[in-house]
């Protein structure tokens, strides 16, 4: 089984280096979709991320609906985080994930137009939203595909919990976690990934 686990919001102080220190233990690669101001305040986090071979997106600059804003603001909100990824980390993203799930068509095209392709999910299990080990553990392992982009956040304990368990049990399957740009041989500018069909934070 070859997944993808995604990770949005961070990086956060706490969790998102236990959950680094777990990952690393199976050798299980992630992308981070991070947030610009949150990257400002935790850059160094955000560079372990890529000198262990995780994979970082966008996730804008703040969490603001991208279908709320005009689209000069949603620009704005592209363009702050690119620089301050290319500022704190040498780094140019090559996915973003848009706050919430929400996009049309010309927000594909501004990502597209800064390389990047739109990155959504195959499955989400609510982990923002339960915040219980138990169930969002329970949601993976029951309902998880061979190839799924799986949609979770790295703000929380409970998740960190979840996912280590469910890596532990995946990997002792056989089973093998890879950024979605070598899961996907690359990632094309303007393309959509994953069907991004649930409710996301």
């Amino acid at each position: 089984m070859r997944l993808a686990l995604t990770f949005d919001d961070g990086p956060h102080t706490v969790t998102t280096p236990r959950l680094l220190d777990g990952l690393a233990a199976y050798n299980a690669k992630a992308m981070f979709f991070l947030l610009g101001e949150s990257t400002e305040l935790n850059p160094a986090i955000a560079m372990r991320m890529l000198a262990e071979g995780h994979a970082i997106g966008s996730h804008a600059y703040t969490h603001d609906d991208p279908l709320k804003l005009p689209p000069q603001a949603h620009e704005a909100q592209l363009d702050r985080a690119s620089q301050a990824f290319a500022r704190l980390l040498s780094h140019s993203p090559n996915a973003y994930r848009p706050p919430y799930g929400h996009y049309n068509a010309a927000i594909v095209s501004q990502a597209a137009a800064r390389g990047m392709a739109m990155m959504l999910w195959d499955l989400e299990v609510r982990d923002w939203d339960t915040r219980n080990a138990d169930y969002t553990y329970t949601q993976l392992i029951t309902r998880v595909k061979d190839g799924d982009i799986i949609l979770l956040h790295d703000v929380a304990d409970e998740t960190v919990d979840a996912v280590l368990r469910f890596v532990a049990d995946i990997t002792e399957k056989s089973g093998v976690f890879l950024t979605p740009d070598a899961m996907f041989g690359g990632l094309a500018a303007g393309r959509v990934y994953g069907g991004g069909k649930e409710a996301a934070r």
